[in-house]
C-alpha cells in the first residue's frame, strides 16, 4: 500500500522537524496521521491529530483542513473498534460517539460552504457507521446521532424512529432532554404537532427552567390554535 510506504518518511520528517517550527510539525503530523488512518492504525493517528490541533480548538472552521478531519473521524472510529475488541465497551462507546460527531459536524461545515453533495455523502457515511456500531452495541447516544444524520438528510420519519429508540435507552437526563427536543423538531416538520407538544412537555419536565423550550412549546400551541395554552 502507498500509505505503508509513506509512513516511515513522514515519521522521519516529524522526527527531524525543529521543535520551534510548529507549522512544519503540524503539517508533518497531519500527513502521518492520514497515512496511519489509511493503513488502519487509528489509535496512533488520533494521538497525532490531537497533537497537531492542540492549539486550534476551532479548526473545523477552516476549509483547508476539512480533509484532515475526515481522516480524524475515521481514525477515531478505528480506535473505538480496537477498544471494543479489548473489552473496554464504555471507552469504545465514548470514542465512537466522538467519531460520529466529527462526521456530522464536518458535513454541516460543507453544507455551510454550499457543497451539499459532499455534506450529504458525509451524513450517509456517518449513518452507515452508526448502523454498523449499533448492531454491535446499541446505545442512546448513537441512536441520537443516527437521528441527527437522518434529519440532516431530510429523512424525518427515520429520524423520529431513531430519536424514539434513543429515548427508550437513555439513562442520563441531559441526553434525554436533547433527544426530546430533536424529536419535537422532526415531529413538527412532519406536521405532527400534537406529538411534538408531548415531546416538548417531556423535555420541560427534565428542564423546567429552559426558556427556549418554553418558547418552542408556546409557538407550537399557537400554531395549533391553542391560544390559552400558548399564553
Amino acid at each position: 500500500k502507498n500509505s505503508d510506504q509513506a509512513i516511515p518518511y513522514f515519521r522521519e520528517a516529524l522526527a527531524l522537524a525543529p521543535p520551534d517550527t510548529s507549522e512544519y510539525v503540524r503539517r508533518y503530523a497531519k500527513s502521518l496521521g492520514k497515512a496511519l488512518t489509511a493503513a488502519g492504525h487509528g489509535a496512533e493517528a488520533v494521538a497525532l491529530f490531537e497533537q497537531a490541533y492542540a492549539r486550534q480548538p476551532n479548526s473545523l472552521l477552516y476549509k483547508y483542513d476539512f480533509d484532515i478531519h475526515y481522516y480524524w473521524a475515521l481514525a477515531t472510529l478505528q480506535l473505538g473498534e480496537a477498544q471494543n475488541e479489548q473489552g473496554d465497551r464504555a471507552r469504545a462507546e465514548a470514542t465512537w460517539k466522538k467519531g460520529i460527531e466529527r462526521y456530522l459536524e464536518l458535513g454541516t461545515q460543507y453544507e455551510r460552504q454550499g457543497d451539499h453533495p459532499t455534506a450529504a455523502a458525509l451524513w450517509q457515511e456517518a449513518l452507515a457507521h452508526c448502523q454498523k456500531i449499533l448492531a454491535i452495541q446499541p446505545t442512546a447516544a448513537l441512536y441520537h446521532q443516527a437521528g441527527r444524520g437522518f434529519q440532516a438528510l431530510g429523512r424525518y420519519d427515520e429520524a423520529i424512529a431513531s430519536y424514539r429508540q434513543s429515548a427508550s435507552l437513555a439513562q442520563d437526563t441531559d441526553g434525554l432532554y436533547w433527544t426530546y427536543v430533536f424529536l419535537a423538531r422532526n415531529l413538527q416538520v412532519t406536521q405532527r404537532r400534537q406529538e411534538a407538544i408531548y415531546a416538548l412537555r417531556a423535555a420541560l419536565n427534565l428542564r423546567p427552567r429552559s426558556g427556549e423550550t418554553h418558547f418552542a412549546l408556546g409557538i407550537l400551541y399557537y400554531t395549533d390554535h391553542q391560544f390559552d395554552q400558548a399564553a
